[in-house]
């Protein structure tokens, strides 16, 4: 639609002479203000860029003239041939309100006085208007030699118009850059911008199902119809999508498609630059439920406002990254690539119905998917095992054949066969279930799964929706068994080779969150859902009951690993108990490893992995000995004679007998010979020194272990951790050990906040110092912290806020209550918390330390002041009532 400004808002620039700055001024502002209300109003996308585009265009035109009259008289010069181009985004008409506005002087020949002059007048009003400009200054050689080496600066000489000055000088450019530098560089150009492509994609997330999107450079977004454009002009000679049309590229069904797209994201980015105030596009939860409302949508009984919206958006930008990559393939196939057709014109029958052709596997017939109806999944089982994308005749013939994917098709043997040959193939199993998923036609062979499709999960923690999430467990199962992990995950990664039933497994990691969303226990309604899916597919009783356990368990080994005190041996047997046999244990052991490592790129760190493997080590350990707890003395007698060997000739055995009889057996299970012999010489050492404090990295693990000897003393423990939050590290976990003498032991497991290793030696030495003086006395945490937390004047990142919980269990340990806490996370949280709990007069042995996104999660082992669990009722709900004020 065309748009024209208001006389009033185009006058303050026209009726003049010469606009002053003021004049400028009221001219954008008003022009802005115009935009913004007819926006509000409900005007289109495209009427917005277009207004925004317009608004600058006219603003430029007058500089342009006011600025060439200027130099004209100062330098006494013939005019000289000069335009103004703009490129990128603002060359393809597409300025949203806050966008940059990248322009380009385009000049014949050198840069003389006349020609500065005239630039710089009209820059420095740009600049006083408060504008963000993206600028250069070049004569047509200059254009085309950095055309021809620079990739970014070549694609933004695709997208050019001219805004003021001589034409002709303009027209010349664009014709030796489209013709001499696009032109013969077409195959070269269209391989870089798919490199590009598939790069930034990866940088984005590699998803379109992203919780937060970049609405421009994610995939789906606006990125992606450009780099479309780009090669399809560089290939077709075609600039825009009706352009492409005329030409037989794409159909008047697919223009549509794109126009109604590109619509759907400028509207959304127009709102989010105006409720951001400034050029944003990356959709962050605080804008989603703003933008919901503005976009019409409303909360229902099924779905609120923002899921709605959200869910329409996945819908737009799975179709946009789906077509864009299929008009690139278009480009890509054209004639030239390497000398040659890039597909050869063979085809080869490979059965029931189907043949390669193009190198890919398309049908004999576009009736036989209505004819025989289960050979939609032998569609995906061949092109498995070929290793052969479907033809894009071929996807089409199954979205159109999705009806057919009834109950009785769901049920049949042929189609469950062909779907089971799919999930027990040695490659591409992620790669296919991802193009079903596509395509919707695995959410309709499983309507169970298909009801996650772009469901959000709107917490901090996870960034991908649950479908995807799902997939990519998937891919992270895959990943071990294809041995794609050798490197990294080497003991994971023979574990999942010794997996005898891979499909179940895959099919747990699919269906693990299959039960989110009905309003209850998600891994119990996920594993009544599979029961249904497993008799529907006809699967064998053991695999059914091994799939139900996997899924309705699936949380359990993360729970233990990073909640409870994986030492307690008794917990470990429950565990084993509960599993049943070591196979079991091991795949449940690779599935929590997958579904952590899915949730987001940094919610799996070493140190879960760390945790996790000495559960199941802990767990096997076990089973070899036919789940049996006994010879703990056995063990401790050869622990002591371990640790004695290490220390021959430095301390004698009556104080070693004796400080193997002053702590707990868990210590002992906890830490290995060499471990427990560097405690006894930092014991020994506290004759000399009071405070013991040692520091040892785990490289590799990403952590470092901090060892505090000392005497204990009222709310100690409270006290380190105050220390480490004023010096920012991180604790991940924390043991505590009081000896009978009254020395204690606290070893800590830290990292800096963003749960990596610290290797700047000075800030080890300035936290030793702060935690010698904490203890001591002689620095108050309190003030600390104060000084750590003062305000910042940066905004920070909106996050939900959830309520505080603070649970009590009596039953989980024999011989400790087990405090659970979970809050919204600051600095100085963990001391606040210890702080009160010295308050109660509890003693803290263990401790647990997690952040998901901004929520803490923490588990205190604790008793009273005599060594026993609190049992008393008002007492616990003192407790409580007391956490839950600080927290």
């Amino acid at each position: 639609m065309e748009i024209e400004l208001p006389h009033e808002i185009l006058s303050l620039i026209t009726s003049r002479e010469k606009p002053d700055l003021k004049s400028l001024k009221e001219y954008i502002a008003g022009g802005h203000e115009w935009l913004l209300a007819r926006h509000r109003s409900g005007a289109s996308g495209f009427e917005t860029v277009n207004g925004h585009t317009l608004l600058i265009d006219r603003l430029l035109q007058r500089l342009f003239l006011d600025a060439k009259n200027e130099a004209a008289a100062r330098y006494r010069a013939d005019e000289e041939r000069c335009s103004i181009v703009a490129i990128g985004g603002y060359g393809r008409g597409e300025l949203n309100p806050y966008s940059d506005i990248d322009v380009l002087f385009l000049y014949p020949s050198n840069m003389n006085c006349y020609l500065k002059s005239l630039t710089e007048g009209i820059l420095y009003h740009l600049w006083d208007l408060g504008l963000t400009v993206g600028f250069s200054t070049r004569n047509k050689s200059d254009c085309v030699k950095i055309a021809r080496s620079d990739l970014t600066a070549r694609t933004a000489l695709m997208d050019t118009r001219l805004i003021a000055g001589d034409e002709a000088l303009y027209l010349e450019m664009q014709e030796v850059i489209l013709k001499d530098v696009i032109g013969k560089g077409v195959d070269g150009f269209i391989r870089d911008k798919v490199k590009e492509f598939d790069a930034r994609h990866a940088k984005y997330g590699s998803s379109v199902y992203i919780l937060e999107p970049n609405i421009k450079e994610g995939e789906g977004g606006l990125r992606d119809i450009h780099t479309a454009l780009w090669v399809s002009k560089a290939r077709f000679k075609a600039g825009t999508f009706r352009q492409l049309m005329k030409k037989g590229v794409i159909t008047p069904k697919e223009l549509k498609f794109f126009e109604r797209s590109m619509e759907f994201l400028f509207r959304v980015r127009n709102e989010l630059h105006y409720h951001s105030g400034r050029k944003n596009d990356q959709m962050m939860f605080d804008y989603q439920e703003k933008i919901a409302a503005f976009m019409g949508f409303r909360d229902t009984g099924q779905r609120l406002a923002v899921e709605g919206f959200m869910r329409g958006y996945y819908i737009y930008a799975r179709n946009i990254s789906r077509f864009s990559r299929m008009l690139i393939k278009r480009a890509s196939a054209g004639p030239g690539i390497g000398g040659r057709l890039l597909h050869k014109m063979i085809q080869r029958d490979i059965g029931d119905g189907f043949k390669v052709f193009h190198n890919s596997i398309t049908v004999t017939s576009p009736l036989l998917f209505e004819k025989t109806p289960y050979l939609l999944m032998k569609a995906f089982e061949l092109s498995r095992r070929h290793a052969l994308p479907l033809s894009d005749f071929t996807e089409e013939l199954i979205r159109k054949g999705l009806r057919l994917a009834d109950d009785p098709f769901r049920r049949s043997k042929e189609v469950n066969a062909s779907f089971l040959a799919v999930l027990n193939g040695k490659r591409g199993v992620y790669e296919t279930l991802k193009k079903m998923h596509d395509l919707r036609f695995l959410g309709k062979f499983i309507p169970e799964f298909g009801k996650t499709f772009c469901r959000v999960q709107h917490d901090i923690y996870h960034v991908y929706t649950l479908d995807t999430h799902s997939l990519f467990t998937v891919m992270e199962l895959r990943r071990l068994m294809e041995g794609e992990y050798e490197k990294e995950f080497p003991f994971l990664t023979n574990l999942a080779r010794e997996i005898d039933n891979r499909p179940i497994l895959v099919l747990a990691g699919l269906f693990h969150d299959i039960g989110k969303g009905g309003g209850r226990d998600h891994s119990e309604a996920g594993a009544e859902m599979v029961k249904e899916i497993a008799l529907r597919m006809g699967l064998p009783e053991p695999d059914a009951a091994a799939l139900e356990f996997l899924v309705k368990k699936h949380l359990l080994m993360a729970h233990i690993s990073q909640r409870r005190d994986i030492s307690d041996e008794r917990l470990v047997l429950d565990l084993c108990r509960e599993v049943g046999d070591p196979s079991m244990l091991k795949m449940l052991y690779l599935l929590t490893f997958a579904d952590i490592r899915a949730v987001g790129p940094d919610v799996w760190t070493p140190w879960k992995g760390v945790l996790l493997e000495e559960l199941y080590m802990n767990g096997a350990g076990v089973f070899d000995r036919k789940l049996t707890s006994g010879r703990i003395d056995e063990r401790m007698a050869e622990r002591l004679k371990e640790v004695s060997r290490i220390l021959e000739g430095e301390v004698g055995e009556p104080y070693l007998i004796d400080y193997f009889k002053s702590l707990p057996v868990r210590y002992f299970r906890a830490g290995t010979p060499e471990v427990i012999a560097g405690h006894i010489m930092m014991f020994r050492g506290l004759k000399e020194n009071p405070i013991s404090i040692s520091i040892e990295h785990h490289r590799e693990l990403g952590f470092s272990a901090v060892t505090v000897c000392t005497l204990d003393l009222p709310g100690l423990f409270s006290r380190i951790t105050g220390a480490m939050a004023a010096n920012s590290v991180n604790i991940l976990n924390a043991q505590i050990y009081t000896r009978n003498d009254g020395t204690v032991i606290d070893i800590l497991s830290v990292s800096d906040p963003f749960g990596r290793l610290i290797d700047d030696e000075r800030k080890w030495q300035e936290l030793k110092n702060c935690l010698v003086s904490v203890i001591e006395g002689r620095a108050h945490v309190d003030a600390l912290l104060t000084k750590k937390t003062r305000p910042s004047i940066i905004r920070e990142k909106a996050r939900p806020k959830l309520p505080a919980i603070v649970e009590v269990d009596n039953l989980v340990s024999d011989t400790y209550t087990v405090i659970e806490i979970y809050a919204n996370d600051r600095v100085g949280l963990l001391y606040s918390i210890t702080s009160a709990l010295a308050r109660l007069g509890l003693y803290i042995d263990v401790a647990k330390i997690a952040t998901r996104g901004d929520q803490a999660a923490d588990v205190f082992y604790v008793k009273d002041i005599f060594g026993h669990k609190i049992a008393d009722q008002t007492k616990l709900a003192r407790i409580k009532g007391e956490i839950l004020k600080v927290v």
